[in-house]
């Protein structure tokens, strides 16, 4: 059973296998390559930036479970 695994998977049949999948697609995508690589430099490049989001409802909650997690422990320190 691991000997079929490892001849499938990991063996000369596999590399070989391996090897003509990513011909495959590289004859599929290879013409292309040039032009989806240009395409995405240049949308990186024309990104807009985007406005900072207001973050205070965030920094309200973790305030607010800070505060009630500290009134917690001094409540359980009232009575040791």
């Amino acid at each position: 059973m691991v000997e079929d695994y490892i001849t499938r998977n990991i063996g000369p049949k596999a590399v070989i296998a391996d090897l003509w999948k990513t011909a495959r697609v590289l004859a599929r995508f290879g013409p292309r390559l040039p032009d989806l690589a240009e395409a995405a430099l240049i949308a990186q490049l024309n990104a807009k930036p985007q406005a900072p989001k207001s973050r205070w409802k965030e920094r309200l909650t973790y305030g607010a479970i800070g505060f009630g997690i500290a009134g917690g422990m001094v409540a359980v320190a009232q009575f040791f």
